[in-house]
This record gives C-alpha cells, structure tokens and sequence, in this order.
C-alpha cells in the first residue's frame, strides 16, 4: 500500500483526552499515533465525524492544542472506536508544538527512522 499522508507518523499510545467542539464534555481516549498532519486515537464511545472540526487534544501536562481535523478513517472493534485523523485546520503554532513534543519524546523512533534512511542518498 502506498503512503499517502504528508508527515510520518510517530507511535504515542498514550492517554490522553479529547474536548470536542466548544462543549465542556472531556472524553479520555488513546492517541495511538501522531504527527504534524494527523493521528490516530481510539475511545470507548463513538462519536459523528463532524465532532472533530474543532477540538483540543491534552496529553498530560507534555502537550495540548487545539485543531480542526476530518475523519480518514474509522474502526469500531472490541467496544473501541479508533479513528484516523488529517488536521484541517490547524496553524503553524500548534504545528511547531507537535513537532517539539515529539523531538522530544521519541527521539528513539527518530534515530531508528534515520538510521533505515541513510542509504537513499546515494
């Protein structure tokens, strides 16, 4: 299968919870994976696609922000409903939050990645 997305995405799965819309309900869920453009987070609950045009996303006290997504995709299994997330809306702020909280979290997975890359130069 050909990958489409615009930014790898980094394995999290880690609690976190999710508002939705500007209602005051939080929903605790898993982010599974993540980048700059998207990710995938499962829940206990299913909830419309539209929901996700606006949220905001808390892990803990290592990040928070706030994006405008559509849904990819979706899985309910097990009495979990996984969905694949592309931010749609989100500004280079939140962006370059992302970005740090993963440098700084999973620099693991980054030498890895690098590592498996350094022959495509030549």
């Amino acid at each position: 299968m050909e990958e489409r997305r615009g930014a790898r995405r980094w394995a999290v799965n880690k609690d976190a919870e999710l508002q939705v819309q500007d209602q005051s309900n939080v929903f605790p869920c898993i982010v599974e994976d993540l980048s700059t453009s998207g990710m995938r987070i499962s829940l206990g609950r299913n909830l419309f696609p539209e929901v996700f045009s606006k949220i905001t996303l808390a892990l803990g006290d290592a990040l928070s922000f706030d994006a405008g997504a559509h849904v990819a995709w979706q899985e309910s299994q097990d009495n979990r409903n996984t969905y694949g997330l592309s931010f749609s809306n989100i500004d280079q702020g939140q962006r370059n939050r992302i970005e740090r909280y993963i440098n700084n979290n999973f620099t693991d997975q980054i030498l890895e990645s690098n590592n498996d890359q350094w022959w495509k130069g030549f």
